[in-house]
């Protein structure tokens, strides 16, 4: 199991959440969140944006809770926001990554939460936002109750990286459509070598 955590404001959660959620590669993720109302809120943003989200929270009828639990074992769903009435002894195999977009209130609760990813022998990754001085204080308190070595710290200056690479890559693509398309429409490179040179250049990145 891999274990970050994120610096950054609260009003910020959302745009690492979707950066985040573009750049992994997952089976399933689980993102925990405090609230009811913030699981609801935050399930309508992402189906907004087009993710398959799904969210499973105490709010809900227990009929409606193990439909929707059904249906995200279930592989219909990939993405599931939740609050902790998932955290607990519930096992889904596909589950590769868990976002704490919200600090656990206790140091075992992030145990049950981060729990859900990389069982059934499967490698796993969990990412926690810190957005406050309470959530750094309970960050300190994961960190005395597991020992350091459970927790792997990333500076935002490492995200801040990440992201303009990305970026980077993402300019460096569209770049090189811009050329084929010209080149293909002036006659001075076959569309297949085109695309061959394309595939190539970007398999390396």
């Amino acid at each position: 199991m891999q274990q970050y955590f994120i610096r950054l404001p609260e009003a910020q959660k959302n745009r690492k959440l979707n950066d985040l959620l573009d750049a992994l590669e997952f089976n399933q993720v689980v993102i925990f969140v405090k609230s009811v109302g913030r699981a609801s809120e935050l399930d309508r943003l992402l189906r907004e944006c087009n993710f398959p989200s799904i969210t499973i929270h105490g709010g809900l009828a227990q009929e409606e809770r193990i439909a929707r639990y059904k249906s995200f074992k279930d592989f219909n769903k990939r993405i599931c926001v939740a609050t902790d009435v998932l955290g607990r002894g519930i096992d889904i195999e596909r589950v590769n990554i868990v976002i704490n977009y919200d600090m656990p209130d206790s140091p075992d609760s992030y145990l049950h939460r981060v729990g859900r990813a990389g069982r059934f022998g499967t490698s796993g990754l969990a990412i926690t936002f810190v957005a406050t001085d309470e959530d750094k204080e309970m960050l300190e308190k994961v960190q005395a109750r597991y020992d350091s070595p459970l927790l792997c710290f990333v500076t935002v200056t490492d995200f801040v990286f990440v992201d303009l690479m990305l970026e980077f890559r993402r300019c460096r693509i569209t770049l090189i459509l811009v050329l084929i398309c010209v080149l293909e429409t002036t006659g001075g490179l076959s569309l297949s070598r085109c695309l061959s040179s394309f595939v190539e250049i970007t398999s390396e990145n």
